[in-house]
């Protein structure tokens, strides 16, 4: 049985109306999975399925809360919630566990040069890097920067200074 927060999904072509929804609600998809990424979800579900309590528990967050994220995760079909209401890995999480080659780097970068994506308006009204304007560097310079000491395993948002500052 689909959630109710789920958008109804003909088997073969998705009407207009819910792609402009997917579209218009990206931002909350985006910032779920970053978040999960950053708490490590998809690792912690690797090894069989957990409950919200279990994994707020893991997580050190607030219980109601982490239901919350992970009935929203499950509705992108990045989990999936099971009968006895244990939260399970899917085939979308594995691409986002850090144990393994995937998107999870990729995507935790991306959540932390989203404010850059945030004054779009500011480049298309001036002309000017919108990326500059919110960092102070270019996306080249930043780049430059490391972002991770060689073999830390600190998540990149828990640094002082933010992501670029170098350790």
């Amino acid at each position: 049985m689909q959630p109710a927060y789920a958008f109804q999904r003909d088997a073969c072509v998705s009407s207009s109306l819910d792609t402009a929804r997917r579209l218009g609600q990206g931002y909350r998809a985006f910032q779920c999975v970053v978040v999960a990424c950053e708490l490590k979800i998809p690792d912690l579900l690797a090894n069989g399925p957990k409950s919200a309590t279990e994994i707020a528990s893991a997580t050190q967050t607030h219980e109601p809360s982490m239901q919350s994220l992970m009935r929203a995760l499950c509705s992108w079909e990045v989990f999936s919630e099971r009968p006895d209401g244990t939260f399970a890995a899917t085939e979308v999480s594995g691409h986002f566990r850090s144990d393994r080659p995937g998107l999870r780097n990729w995507l935790m970068t991306n959540g932390e040069w989203y404010p850059a994506w945030a004054n779009l308006m500011f480049t298309l009204r001036t002309g000017n890097n919108a990326f500059v304007h919110t960092f102070g560097k270019t996306t080249w310079e930043m780049e430059r920067i490391p972002r991770r000491p060689p073999g830390s395993t600190q998540p990149w948002s828990s640094r002082p200074g933010g992501p670029w500052v170098r350790s």
